[in-house]
């Protein structure tokens, strides 16, 4: 009776667990994939991309990728390039416009260097995000990393006009606004439900199996049945 019991409990709970894996795992999937992402593209005056090197775009890019993420207090691996490296930025020439500006701006005409990144999982807006890039200590911390490994470069201007570091944020997924924050949390409290459900389940098949292994009232005559 006990062993049933203990199986019974156990089949119970596995057809439960089986029953809402699904729905957790959307759940969970839909979460991450609802995480914020944008475009932080940062034009620096004081280098000159038509004279850097190939080796000083492979040391700046990741350096900028971990100062930014330093300063926003996220991980490296959470900065990429616009294609989805992670841990680098990209380095395009100052002049580029890139296809998610919107609406599209003029080209830079004067000497720089873009570095472009994408930022997920930081805030929870554009607005709260580029209020943080606004801060001097980020664009000053941007600018001094380039200029500590860009020592005795030629691609380092000089007569850089002020100010030396331009940014511009972009919603990488469209204008989500507080609906897509709203999404994510309904998302966030369904699969708490189906976590309660499944402690619940549990907690049911177990009171009934224990239920289940008490004797009752015929064991207990028929062993004193024996008896006689």
């Amino acid at each position: 009776s006990s062993q049933f019991g203990s199986s019974h409990v156990l089949q119970s709970v596995m057809a439960a667990a089986m029953s809402l894996a699904p729905i957790l795992h959307f759940c969970f999937v839909v979460i991450v994939l609802t995480d914020p992402v944008y475009h932080a593209d940062f034009l620096v005056k004081t280098i000159d991309y038509t004279s850097l090197q190939s080796s000083e775009k492979e040391s700046l890019a990741p350096q900028v990728a971990s100062a930014i993420a330093n300063q926003i207090q996220i991980s490296q691996e959470s900065v990429s390039t616009p294609s989805g490296e992670p841990g680098i930025v990209a380095i395009l020439p100052g002049s580029y416009v890139a296809p998610w500006w919107v609406p599209r701006p003029p080209s830079y005409p004067g000497k720089g260097t873009i570095f472009a990144c994408l930022i997920s999982g930081a805030y929870a807006s554009k607005s709260a995000l580029n209020e943080t890039f606004h801060q001097t200590i980020l664009k000053d911390t941007i600018l001094n990393t380039v200029k500590a490994a860009m020592v005795g470069s030629p691609a380092v201007v000089h007569e850089a006009t002020e100010p030396k570091v331009m940014f511009k944020i972009t919603d990488a997924r469209g204008d989500s606004g507080q609906g897509q924050g709203m999404f994510t949390w309904i998302l966030i409290g369904v699969a708490a439900l189906a976590l309660f459900l499944l402690v619940l389940v549990i907690i049911f098949c177990m009171f009934r199996a224990g239920s289940s292994e008490k004797p009752g009232l015929l064991d207990g005559q028929s062993d004193s049945d024996e008896g006689h």
